[in-house]
């Protein structure tokens, strides 16, 4: 009889208790953007030696590497604003009726600069121009310091995540509970880069010209779940 009792109780607490588990939510999405100016640009630069005679063309590239770091300290760009892409010394072979002919050496190196001083890129290509380097890549134009904009625009996301949840409760005639679980996603447009057919068209201008660097949207979005009650 005892074994009986129990058995009926939790046949009837059982139901019970499955009510109490069901939890109400509701699944919001929020925004924040901000368009904003960049204040950082970046260019890297290519130059090249070629001769059949390695320490020529070492001498050559190395020649125009002086050069182009010159350009560097003229701008006052140096330590972590200047630094070596890549470079390499190879031997340059090719196919000739089936045969494998040797026709001298390359050696390069890419220097990549970054400069806050936005108004003077225009004269900044111009100078790396005027070295005649075998290939130049940006103006590139990026926002340096993103952290306390991403601070600012989360919880400005947060913000408007909650005013949905609440509006929400409201209409369906439920009361806004607490947060169940928060995630986060940053969108930073990529750094657009400017071909270098504006930068060769420099050296032939009176004056140098600063490529409209224009402005970039950022935005946060939080997804929250709130619990929701009667």
């Amino acid at each position: 009889m005892k074994y009986l009792l129990i058995s009926m109780l939790i046949a009837v607490a059982t139901p019970a208790m499955a009510e109490e588990a069901l939890v109400r939510q509701v699944s919001v999405t929020g925004e924040a953007k901000e368009s904003l100016k960049p204040d950082l640009v970046s260019v890297s630069a290519t130059v090249v030696g070629r001769d059949m005679d390695l320490d020529k063309a070492k001498s050559q590239h190395d020649d125009r590497l002086r050069n182009l770091l010159q350009v560097a300290k003229d701008f006052g760009i140096s330590g972590k604003d200047l630094s070596t892409g890549y470079g390499s010394i190879q031997p340059v072979w090719n196919w000739e009726n089936n045969t494998q002919v040797f026709k001298g050496y390359v050696v390069e190196t890419s220097i990549d600069f970054r400069m806050r001083k936005l108004e003077r890129t225009g004269e900044l290509l111009e100078a790396i121009v005027k070295v005649k380097p075998e290939r130049m890549q940006g103006p590139s134009y990026t926002i340096e310091e993103t952290k306390p904009i991403q601070d600012r625009l989360r919880i400005a996301a947060v913000s408007d995540a909650k005013k949905r949840a609440e509006a929400l409760a409201k209409e369906t005639g439920m009361k806004l509970g607490s947060p169940v679980s928060i995630s986060d996603s940053w969108r930073m447009p990529q750094p657009m880069v400017k071909q270098m057919a504006f930068a060769q068209e420099l050296s032939a201008r009176a004056a140098p010209v600063n490529p409209p660097e224009g402005e970039q949207e950022v935005q946060a979005t939080v997804n929250i779940v709130y619990e929701i009650k009667e």
